[in-house]
């Protein structure tokens, strides 16, 4: 017997994007996302580290559907637009409280909060700790912000970095570049102690 799998919450690959500022003649362009990708599955929680500037609010409005890519495909419970019943961005976590009360409601869904775990007073880090453990009890994918840590209280949370508009998975506190580190370490085990130690 074969057991449907369900899909991912948030499917996101090789996102791009640039913002065009100025009058003809007089333009600056800002490159935000030049490669990032994220899946996020119902129950999970994923924090997005990164310094301002890095990107991480521009890939968490593309994730919400609310800002389009330039390149690059964004899918939600296997569609390709967002069911705004099970989608939601917000930017406080009072908002984020009602969010996921909402959420609930309709079986889970993805709930985007923009702030950053270090700017958030007690209060609102307790609040945030509650709102990480009740979504894998509500089926919602959970993805917050952070410019340093991961760390959510006892919150079991994965990683992702965001660095000049591209993302890596984290590790145990490292970040590992697929594309580079672990194929140096894999071609040539003898030569490269771990892969995270050439970060």
């Amino acid at each position: 017997m074969h057991h449907a799998v369900a899909a991912p919450a948030l499917c996101a690959h090789d996102i791009a994007k640039r913002f065009i500022a100025g009058a003809q003649g007089c333009r600056a362009q800002v490159v935000a996302l030049r490669c990032a990708s994220l899946v996020a599955r119902c129950g999970e929680v994923i924090v997005l580290v990164g310094p301002a500037g890095a990107g991480k609010s521009t890939l968490l409005l593309c994730a919400a559907g609310l800002l389009r890519p330039d390149a690059g495909t964004v899918g939600w419970f296997g569609s390709s637009a967002p069911d705004v019943t099970r989608v939601r961005y917000v930017r406080a976590v009072n908002e984020a409280m009602d969010a996921q009360r909402c959420l609930a409601t309709v079986g889970g869904g993805l709930l985007l909060l923009d702030v950053a775990l270090e700017a958030m007073n007690g209060e609102e880090r307790r609040r945030a700790e509650r709102l990480a453990s009740d979504a894998r009890r509500a089926s919602t994918a959970l993805i917050l912000c952070a410019r340093r840590s991961t760390s959510l209280g006892e919150i079991q949370c994965r990683g992702i970095l965001v660095e000049r508009g591209v993302t890596r998975e984290m590790r145990d506190g490292a970040a590992r570049d697929r594309t580079s580190t672990d194929r140096v370490a894999e071609a040539r085990p003898e030569s490269v102690d771990s892969p995270s130690s050439h970060l």
